[in-house]
């Protein structure tokens, strides 16, 4: 409730459908376990032997129930403005640079970018599986016409497809290479 509404109280402008959107992005998974980490929560955790042994101090989804808890815990202590201050002290840079569009959905950029120029698609493919089945890693690949562009590593298929094309997005050079070779070819 308090992201949505900053939200609608700074951005106004704004449709509800983009303000939804904001705000789905920066109370994921993701944002919340990073949150958890610039306050070593792991470090604090309560946790099974099976859940030590495997690794669950750092997982990304016991991070992000941690920050959940935590957040609910200043609620009943300390009430509705405090859980506000807590929340928008680690939530507030995310969420105005998810507004300015900081906080790209890669694959689309990389997608929108290789149809405009080039008229074509790019691909990707899951290279390698590690881990446990409860705590997988994987490795994704980029290709553009079979040349693979970048690979990212990721706690799941989607965030490992997503750091391939943030690599790619952020390589200048690449990205000057790819335009030349199909303004040459």
């Amino acid at each position: 409730f308090v992201v949505a509404e900053y939200l609608y109280t700074h951005y106004p402008q704004q449709a509800e459908g983009e303000l939804t959107k904001i705000r789905a992005r920066v109370v994921c998974e993701p944002a919340l376990s990073k949150v958890a980490r610039q306050l070593n929560l792991g470090k604090y955790l309560l946790l099974g032997k099976g859940e030590e042994k495997s690794g669950g101090r750092n997982r990304q989804s016991i991070l992000a129930d941690a920050v959940e808890a935590v957040i609910g815990a200043v609620y009943l202590d300390q009430g509705y403005e405090a859980a506000r201050d807590f929340i928008l002290e680690y939530l507030e840079e995310d969420i105005q640079k998810t507004e300015a569009g900081d906080h790209y959905d890669y694959k689309s950029r990389l997608q929108e970018l290789v149809q405009g120029k080039y008229r074509d698609n790019v691909s990707y493919s899951i290279l390698e599986e590690t881990g446990p089945a409860h705590d997988r890693t994987f490795v994704a690949g980029v290709f553009y016409q079979d040349r693979l562009l970048a690979t990212g590593k990721g706690h799941s298929k989607k965030e490992a497809q997503q750091n391939a094309a943030s690599k790619v997005l952020n390589d200048k050079q690449l990205l000057k290479t790819i335009i030349s070779e199909k303004l040459n070819g």
